[in-house]
């Protein structure tokens, strides 16, 4: 699953000239019905202006609760008014399940990436700091899985920066991993592995396209992991742990 986000139209201008997706209603990354893909949970980005600096947080909706983690820092007054006034519950909680093939739609994290001026009757989102996400969250899992009859999980993934490299999610084989070294989704996903070296990218084809397409338009600047091995040969190459995130994943 590719895990990246934006905070503007920008974005959604460029998905509809290059992939010819539907970018007012669905920019989530692609409208990935035109290459097939499904996949087996969703987690997005919000990320929006506020009036000093970019925020950025993790969403979550279930039934009509919205709960978004986000860093202790984050003005999260500014973020609550966000999140009521653009995050449309039917848009994320079914209307995007369907646009991307989720097989279920008990859970999505989710995200506008565009400033929808859809109605929502989505109030007082839970706004969880990531100093005290665990018993929110917890609830919200148990909730599900006896709603669902199926088994939900809390995980936290460790932010990684580094100093002098331009940094991009994407997930890969349960990991998020940076563009300095591979850009990848599983193999069942079909979509083609990337090496990211410097400006180049090798591979071919849609893919290609759609990662040099986005990756010259977002740069978060950290990617996420969860193992700690993983994390042990990322600061072997000189990354360094900066936040703790929590995710929900099925």
């Amino acid at each position: 699953m590719i895990y990246l986000c934006c905070d503007d139209e920008k974005i959604g201008e460029l998905l509809s000239k290059n992939f010819g997706c539907d970018a007012i209603r669905y920019t989530i990354l692609l409208n990935f019905r035109s290459y097939g893909t499904s996949f087996d949970f969703a987690q997005y980005y919000v990320q929006f202006s506020s009036e000093y600096n970019t925020e950025t947080a993790l969403v979550m909706r279930y039934n009509q609760t919205v709960y978004v983690l986000t860093t202790p820092e984050c003005d999260t007054s500014e973020l609550s008014s966000f999140v009521c006034g653009f995050a449309d519950s039917e848009l994320i909680y079914d209307g995007l399940a369907g646009s991307l093939q989720i097989p279920y739609k008990s859970i999505n994290m989710g995200a506008v990436m565009c400033r929808m001026g859809f109605s929502s009757d989505v109030q007082n989102p839970a706004v969880v700091s990531i100093n005290e996400p665990k018993v929110v969250a917890n609830l919200v899992c148990e909730n599900m899985a006896e709603s669902k009859k199926t088994d939900f999980y809390l995980n936290t993934a460790h932010q990684m920066r580094h100093n002098h490299l331009r940094v991009y999610g994407v997930m890969s084989d349960n990991e998020l991993v940076s563009s300095a070294s591979v850009f990848a989704v599983d193999k069942e996903y079909s979509l083609i592995h990337f090496v990211y070296t410097g400006e180049y990218f090798r591979g071919n084809g849609y893919s290609r396209q759609i990662l040099q397409a986005i990756c010259s338009d977002i740069s978060v600047n950290y990617f996420l992991l969860c193992e700690d091995h993983n994390i042990k040969f990322y600061e072997k190459c000189g990354f360094t742990q900066y936040e703790t995130w929590v995710y929900y994943r099925l």
